[in-house]
């Protein structure tokens, strides 16, 4: 009966080493467990810190090579519906539908002085690619906008818009000025597009385009031509019309000829919905184009191209030699408007400026500075 007692009392401690011993791996692992999940999550926490301290703290002494999404740094003084990274900006409902429809009268009655792009030396597209449309019908450009008299007053509205006025500060800076004569693009169903132009880094050549460059310096935008495209019809998704490519802005590379031409890649290219009275503005630093007009109703737009104070690309002001837009341009102008006109040179030197405030202001030198110029060279400015 002994030896029976103390095979079971042995049996038993057995028993309970072995439950010990679980227990006790049960608490090591889960011990483990504990210490790498806390690992785990202390690094990533480590990580994200130190990421973003970095980028903060260094992003502005490199351009990255892809296109982050990212909140800016500054506040803008306006809410546009914006594509940041493609630098285009779509103002809805700018204009009336009254303003547009008289706009639209004044088109069809001007319509017959269009004149439209049929021979290949003067297309936009080379028949038979992505953006050549129809291969027959080419765009039509109506000239003369501003040079109507009183039937223009909707277009110049556009020079100095108080809705508008605060986008033309904000890209080309305080005296801005109209760059090139302005005109009315119309299209019929078929017609061809126009292959991708532009970009910083042009979309053919690869070279640097300075006259129309886009920069961003410690917050603050410049672009050294700025489009701007008023809608005066519906151009629907898939019909058609105005598009660019996100983020070529920043390219550093020219596009395969392809892409170009719009037979490759059209995924990369994005077309621009808008309807009557909506205005695109878009730096000419951005890759785009237009894609051939699909709709049964007649593509209009009014497009302009705005600059810096001291830059310039067409040369329409030096038509009659002297710095002067063509006859007809000014009358009926307001003050602000004819601001818009002057030839380009630096604010400091008597700029007439619009002020934001529906007025003008006029920078300049001191009188003592103007007199000591006018001795050494001759002239009121050097």
């Amino acid at each position: 009966m002994r030896d029976i007692a103390l095979v079971t009392k042995k049996a038993r401690f057995v028993r309970k080493n072995k439950r010990l011993r679980y227990l006790s791996l049960v608490i090591a692992l889960s011990a483990r467990l504990f210490t790498c999940l806390f690992t785990c999550l202390f690094t990533c926490l480590f990580t994200c810190l130190f990421t973003r301290l970095f980028i903060h703290r260094f992003s502005h002494r490199f351009t990255p090579r892809f296109t982050p999404r990212f909140t800016p740094r500054f506040t803008p003084r306006f809410t546009p519906r914006l594509s940041l990274f493609t630098l285009r900006f779509a103002h809805r409902s700018v204009f009336s539908p009254e303003e547009v429809a008289s706009a639209n009268d004044v088109i069809t009655e001007k319509l017959p002085n269009a004149k439209e792009r049929i021979d290949d030396d003067i297309r936009n597209t080379k028949r038979g690619t992505g953006m050549g449309g129809n291969g027959k019908d080419g765009r039509i450009d109506l000239g003369g906008i501003l040079q109507w008299g009183s039937s223009s007053s909707f277009f110049r509205s556009v020079l100095d818009h108080p809705t508008l006025v605060p986008y033309y500060h904000a890209f080309c800076g305080s005296g801005y000025r109209m760059d090139h004569m302005p005109f009315c693009i119309v299209q019929n169903k078929g017609s061809e597009g126009f292959n991708l132009h532009g970009g910083t880094i042009d979309v053919t050549s690869g070279e640097y385009n300075h006259f129309l460059a886009y920069t961003h310096n410690h917050g603050q935008i410049r672009s050294n031509l700025l489009a701007v495209a008023v809608a005066l019809v519906p151009h629907p998704l898939g019909g058609g019309g105005f598009c660019v490519v996100k983020g070529s802005h920043k390219s550093n590379y020219p596009a395969p000829t392809s892409m170009v031409q719009g037979d490759k890649h059209r995924e990369h290219v994005t077309q621009v919905e808008s309807e009557p009275g909506d205005v695109i503005i878009w730096s000419e630093g951005t890759v785009h184009g237009a894609l051939p007009w699909e709709n049964e109703h007649q593509r209009r737009v009014a497009l302009y191209r705005f600059s810096p104070s001291t830059c310039a690309y067409g040369r329409s002001y030096m038509e009659t030699g002297e710095p002067m837009w063509p006859e007809g341009c000014y009358e009926g102008m307001t003050e602000s408007q004819k601001a818009v006109l002057q030839p380009p040179f630096n604010n400091r030197l008597d700029r007439v400026q619009l002020d934001g405030q529906g007025g003008t202001r006029v920078e300049s030198r001191s009188e003592a500075k103007k007199a000591f110029d006018k001795d050494v060279f001759g002239t009121s400015y050097f």
